[in-house]
């Protein structure tokens, strides 16, 4: 049973995730709220369902820890608004498309920074990678102005995985 919970709940996470920057350009276009409030109430509602949790741990975290926390929040915020702001020259499939080059950038990352050496496996997982990015952008479909909007989806995905390397870094999964 709890196997098909979990698989629900992985479905269920993912389905939201992507259908977020839809209801917020739905959101935006009505004009309800701006996506800059959409991200607020987003992570607000899940920083408050989280927290009953967090206390219940008990943990108290360390200064480095809090402060390492609020600088993966703000890459956090930075990646969120780089993404909506892209959707206002693109449309949102693509702008989710690009900020998906996170983990070729990580794997780069690795590779410069950290002196890694990887296998035959993940350097033909990268050129498969930029390969079907190649073949899902189709850059005559882009409406006009579309270069600011593919500078924001890019800023998007540099920051998403100067978060995810940050946090590694720094341990804050702890």
């Amino acid at each position: 049973m709890r196997d098909w919970k979990s698989a629900f709940l992985a479905i269920s996470s993912g389905d939201l995730y992507g259908g977020a920057p839809i209801m917020v350009l739905d959101i935006v276009d009505r004009g309800i709220s701006t996506s800059s409030g959409c991200l607020m109430l987003r992570y607000g509602a899940a920083s408050l369902i989280l927290l009953p949790g967090a206390l219940r741990a008990g943990k108290r975290p360390s200064g480095a820890q809090l402060l390492g926390t609020a600088a993966a929040g703000l890459l956090m915020a930075l990646t969120a608004v780089c993404l909506y702001t892209s959707y206002l020259w693109l449309p949102a499939g693509t702008g989710m498309a690009i900020s998906y080059l996170y983990p070729l950038v990580i794997v780069l990352a690795g590779r410069w920074w950290s002196r890694k050496r990887y296998s035959g496996w993940v350097r033909a997982a990268e050129g498969l990678f930029l390969a079907g990015m190649l073949l899902l952008s189709d850059v005559s479909a882009l409406p006009e102005g579309a270069g600011a909007g593919l500078a924001f989806a890019l800023l998007s995905a540099l920051s998403y995985a100067g978060l995810l390397l940050w946090e590694e870094r720094r341990n804050l999964g702890e």
